[in-house]
């Protein structure tokens, strides 16, 4: 049995549609973070790129802004077609034989085992209508969460589709929910995500990318051959000793700084992590 929903009725199906600015702000504002993150990684590979090609100057400043620019407007362009993208798309919900497949959406295959619960209730704005809400076992913490949500037009559609998920819930056994509301489901209640709790959690991780590779070098063998670099050529290797040798009077001093160094920010990115764990959840707001 295959149910298809007209992309007009997008909206209805899922009320983050139509994307107005207001929406793109909050959401900028909840992924600022991730957007941090990536800045100043990005920022930091170039430097360090420029500076072992001698690129590096004042006029590098300016392509490098360009560039990051550019790179930004492109991830944000892409995601916007694809948000234009499922927005008219029409919708699918197709009955098979060991599993449900649902389009548009990430994962298109839920099994039966996976299935727990499918709802249907009246839509608010057309009492005709009736929505269709696919749940899957997500964890412990959240036991049920929406996968996949579809607005079916005729009445007799519906009956089709609870037959056919009833025959389906007893030949395989499995005992996935199918519950039938009078009244349309209230707005669910969501816990809102802060920024803070979110940065403190990709600071911690931006540390220990940093400190683990260094406690690596400290505490790995140390090896009397010369390495070879096949990433950079002699010119850069050398570079790079010359630089080391300014700056540290032995080898181990080197090793020392790295040790250390590697402890503080791992010490202190795990502290950080742990810190955005113990956070509380926040009170949930409908």
């Amino acid at each position: 049995m295959t149910i298809e929903q007209k992309p007009e009725l997008n909206r209805l199906a899922d009320s983050s549609f139509p994307i107005t600015w207001p929406k793109r702000w909050r959401a900028f504002k909840l992924t600022l973070p991730i957007w941090v993150f990536c800045l100043v990684c990005l920022v930091e590979t170039s430097l360090i790129r420029a500076w072992f090609t001698n690129r590096l100057s004042w006029s590098f400043i300016p392509q490098l802004v360009v560039g990051l620019f550019f790179l930004f407007a492109l991830m944000w362009g892409i995601i916007e077609l694809q948000l234009w993208f499922y927005a008219r798309s029409k919708r699918i919900l197709q009955v098979q034989e060991k599993r449900i497949m649902v389009k548009p959406a990430k994962h298109q295959y839920i099994r039966w085992k996976a299935l727990a619960k499918i709802q249907f209730d009246p839509i608010a704005e057309n009492s005709s209508l009736t929505k269709c809400s696919v749940f899957i076992y997500f964890s412990k913490r959240v036991p049920e969460a929406r996968r996949f949500k579809i607005v079916i037009e005729s009445p007799a559609q519906v009956r089709e589709l609870i037959q056919a998920l009833e025959a389906k819930r007893q030949a395989t056994g499995t005992d996935f929910k199918i519950v039938v509301l009078e009244n349309p489901e209230p707005p669910p209640a969501v816990v809102p995500l802060t920024a803070f709790a979110f940065s403190l959690f990709l600071a911690g991780f931006y540390l220990l990318l940093h400190g683990l590779p260094l406690l690596g070098i400290a505490l790995m063998p140390r090896s009397h051959e010369p390495n070879n670099h096949p990433e950079f050529d002699p010119e850069q290797v050398a570079k790079l000793g010359r630089f080391l040798a300014d700056h540290f009077s032995s080898v181990e001093q080197m090793h020392q700084f790295y040790l250390w160094t590697g402890i503080v920010l791992t010490v202190v990115g795990l502290a950080l992590m742990f810190w955005r764990s113990r956070l509380p959840a926040g009170k949930p707001v409908a």
